[in-house]
């Protein structure tokens, strides 16, 4: 692959250089796999999310376990290199490790114009600190892109932001907000009624709707993996997982360019809220230490 070429940034960037390296010398040798790497370059290459685990990746096209497992022998050397202990993880749901704690840490082909962008040391104490803090932790989910989940969980960030946290909107108002971001249709039958209400307030709203392999049935998924809580019948609201997730969707989906202006600006609106918020709560804290001295 063409590392210097003008690209988005990637948020996998250990990970693509290593399936580049491979399709490159799949391509020397004239194999049948370079078409599978070749198509496994590209989804990486496409992919805003990082992801931790090679196992994970098996999730995108072109990525099988063959390559799954390369990749994670691959990582292992990586971080035997660089002293990096890795965290336990067991593919049956145990502890998750994160290789690539800031991912601009360690690109190799950070920008448009192919320069590093991290050492391998800063990377190693950062993923290190990261694996400290997270030993033990559940696996994390996170949509595959554009898909129906992806742009539920942008939709619903959008309604955090307009109303606040204890909010629960309608789906038939929800879905416009999330059309824009999925390659995969909302075919809603039925009229859905009712207006949005908060927490603790009742609500519900009737009449339900056969949405099996649309984009709604990410609906479903993302109230297994605790990132959405539902309020009668079809009111959601985000979880404080949810929203962890959908603002790093929200930042890479900014990074890329691929953020409408309009939302950009109600996102942006809502973080600039947010640290004001923090500021001032440290500054209150740093007045009360203070008084005790």
């Amino acid at each position: 692959m063409n590392e210097t070429q003008s690209e988005p940034e990637c948020a996998n960037p250990l990970f693509l250089k290593w399936v580049g390296e491979w399709y490159s010398d799949a391509c020397k040798r004239n194999t049948k796999t370079q078409f599978t790497l070749q198509k496994a370059y590209t989804s990486l290459q496409r992919y805003p999310l990082r992801i931790d685990n090679p196992q994970d990746a098996v999730q995108l096209q072109g990525i099988g376990q063959t390559i799954a497992d390369r990749l994670a022998k691959k990582l292992a050397r990586w971080q035997k290199e660089n002293g990096i202990t890795p965290a336990s993880h067991q593919h049956d749901g145990g502890g998750r490790q994160e290789p690539l704690a800031e991912c601009e840490q360690e690109a190799v082909v950070g920008g448009a114009n192919g320069t590093r962008v991290g050492g391998a040391r800063d990377g190693a104490r950062d993923v290190q600190a990261t694996q400290q803090r997270t030993a033990g932790s559940a696996r994390i989910y996170v949509p595959r892109y554009r898909t129906g989940a992806f742009a539920l969980l942008i939709g619903l960030y959008k309604t955090l932001c307009l109303y606040g946290p204890d909010y629960y909107i309608p789906k038939s108002e929800l879905i416009p907000l999330c059309e824009q971001y999925t390659d995969t249709p909302f075919h809603v039958a039925g009229t859905i009624g009712g207006g949005g209400s908060h927490r603790g307030r009742g609500g519900g709203g009737g009449g339900g709707s056969h949405a099996q392999h649309t984009a709604w049935s990410g609906i479903k998924t993302l109230e297994t993996k605790s990132m959405v809580e539902r309020q009668g019948r079809i009111k959601f609201c985000l979880t404080e997982e949810g929203l962890a997730i959908s603002k790093k969707v929200v930042e890479l989906l900014r990074t890329r360019g691929e953020l409408p202006d309009d939302d950009n600006r109600i996102f942006a609106e809502f973080e600039t809220r947010e640290e004001q918020q923090q500021q001032q709560q440290q500054e209150h804290q740093q007045a009360d230490d203070g008084g005790y001295r």
